[in-house]
């Protein structure tokens, strides 16, 4: 595993979900790729088309999503939307994947709050009959916790490319968090 990119990870889990599918290639409507860390090796790169020429081909959307630990519920919610759209044979392709390495990403010292692994995921979901069944999803947005990593750091400047550097940050006034919303 440790030779392989984020994104071939995604295209083994991937390849493995289509061996267990009875979707056809021409199926597949959408093709979503979720990542909790974000960069996938190549700076703007979208990893989502590289995983779908791999393993269904076709002209769908390839569509990534970066949602922390929520991305891949995300990606089947939206997934779920597309097949229901479709037609009676439609399908759709989601993967997740993520590699913590240096220079990016130090696993063991850079965050003290979770361990980080690497590994992915993968599904094929469409319309019929299959191993699962999937009933409904709900997905819901609390910010109260947005701020837990970024803190009072503005978003501006060079903040986050000095950091993604290894060179500090440069110091100036905290921006304090904004107010939660009232409870719904």
């Amino acid at each position: 595993m440790d030779d392989l990119s984020h994104a071939d990870l995604a295209v083994e889990a991937g390849r493995r979900a289509l061996s267990r599918s009875t979707a056809a290639h021409d199926d597949f409507m959408l093709v979503a790729h979720a990542t909790s860390f974000g960069f996938q090796g190549l700076d703007h790169w979208a990893p989502a088309a590289y995983i779908q020429s791999r393993t269904v081909g076709g002209r769908a959307p390839a569509i990534n999503l970066q949602q922390a630990s929520n991305g891949g519920l995300g990606a089947l919610d939206l997934a779920a939307a597309y097949v229901a759209a479709g037609g009676p044979s439609s399908a759709a392709l989601i993967t997740t994947s993520d590699k913590y390495q240096l220079p990016m990403y130090d696993r063991y010292r850079s965050d003290k709050r979770a361990p980080r692994g690497d590994g992915a995921t993968a599904v094929a979901l469409k319309r019929g009959s299959g191993v699962a069944k999937l009933l409904s999803t709900a997905v819901i947005c609390d910010t109260t916790h947005e701020g837990a990593y970024r803190g009072g750091e503005s978003m501006g400047g060079r903040r986050g490319r000095a950091r993604m550097a290894g060179q500090p940050a440069p110091s100036n006034a905290a921006t304090p968090p904004a107010a939660p919303p009232p409870p719904i």
